[in-house]
């Protein structure tokens, strides 16, 4: 209320119903002992003669124009926290119903979901995302680059965290600080907050995750480069072919955008609720370690986002997808490919890193969210 309206009418507002309150509480029959109430009752008495004197000096045109100008100001806000319900709740919602069906069985085999989405989906997600969307060669290039910065200050920040916590193989457990969930979460997001246009640029971002993800994430678990992992990498195909579609302006067929848009959705419904699953899954075995990577990650992430767009001087809907994908946790991925590469005791420690970063963007993406369509819209 202090913050609505004039500062005398709101403390009128706040004193009237503390001030009945205090005078019920009162019980005069009893004496001086249940006067406790009595000092207050006293001052809010003297508060509120005086606010009712400045109160009536006030013009009536000043309060009627202010009033208004309260009404529009809370329209604003509605309107923003109802597009803020519409981008989080599908996500949120999908990834409670991977996480309900984990809990109920256990045994859900997620193996077709894992396959379907590295060897089919992801590729259509690309291809579809980048080439009909509407992006230019330009702004997948300059975002390609940007989030190439970004994860390089990931690394910046990233490696001495994980020295300060005493990380015996920092090389291993830094995947989780620089691979943000720009897929599985990221691109939903990115696609209700703001639709076509948004996917595109996102996407952009995702292409370079997932190209780092079979090149530098396999280097980094492995501690050596697999070239063969890359040549049998679907998704790294189709950021080829997409770049190249763009760079040449090439509109591909009505059938290849349809089947590739049904793929993409089917794609983005199957990998956030495999990820509610993953959850139910994933355990937490260094609390105290994994809280500090995950406030690094969901911290550091978006502040380094903001620091591109400002440095670049970046604006528009572009500027908050990049500043939501930066704001991602840690990707599920991270843990697919440590499994494969890894010992389990890095493993453990990357699952917990996971775990804990995305329970924590539960309240960190809003926010973010909401940051980014008040003023990258």
């Amino acid at each position: 209320i202090a913050f609505a309206v004039p500062v005398t009418t709101a403390m009128i507002l706040l004193c009237a119903p503390i001030f009945l309150t205090n005078f019920l509480q009162i019980k005069f029959k009893q004496g001086i002992s249940s006067y406790r109430f009595l000092p207050m009752f006293l001052f809010l008495v003297f508060g509120l003669i005086i606010g009712a004197r400045l109160i009536l000096e006030i013009n009536l045109n000043t309060i009627i124009l202010r009033f208004f100008e309260i009404v529009l100001n809370l329209l604003k806000f509605m309107n923003i926290y109802a597009k803020l319900f519409e981008v989080i709740f599908p996500v949120f919602f999908v990834i409670g119903i991977g996480y309900y069906l984990g809990k109920k069985n256990s045994r859900i085999d997620t193996t077709f979901i894992t396959n379907f989405a590295a060897n089919i989906g992801t590729p259509a997600m690309v291809i579809y995302a980048v080439t009909s969307t509407g992006i230019t060669f330009d702004i997948f290039k300059e975002y390609f680059w940007y989030y190439l910065l970004a994860i390089t200050a990931f690394s910046i920040v990233g490696v001495p965290t994980l020295y300060l916590i005493k990380t015996k193989d920092i090389i291993r457990e830094l995947p989780p600080l620089i691979f943000p969930n720009t897929g599985n979460m990221g691109v939903p997001i990115c696609l209700f907050a703001y639709g076509t246009e948004g996917l595109g640029v996102s996407a952009s971002i995702t292409s370079l995750i997932i190209l780092f993800h079979f090149t530098l994430g396999v280097f980094l678990a492995d501690r050596k480069f697999n070239l063969k992992v890359i040549l049998k990498n679907p998704p790294f195909y189709a950021i080829i072919f997409s770049a190249f579609v763009l760079y040449n302006e090439f509109v591909l067929p009505t059938v290849v955008i349809n089947t590739t848009e049904w793929l993409m959705y089917a794609t983005i419904f199957l990998i956030l609720m495999s990820l509610g699953i993953a959850l139910t899954r994933l355990k937490v075995f260094s609390f105290k370690k994994a809280i500090i990577s995950s406030l690094t990650r969901m911290i550091i992430g978006p502040i380094i986002g903001l620091l591109l767009i400002y440095f670049f001087n970046l604006s528009g809907f572009a500027a908050g997808v990049l500043l939501i994908q930066c704001s991602m946790p840690s990707a599920v991925l991270n843990y697919l490919v440590g499994s494969m590469y890894s010992p389990k005791k890095i493993v453990d420690s990357v699952a917990s890193t996971i775990v804990v970063s995305t329970i924590m963007s539960f309240v960190t993406i809003p926010v973010v969210v909401y940051f980014a369509l008040r003023f990258f819209s």
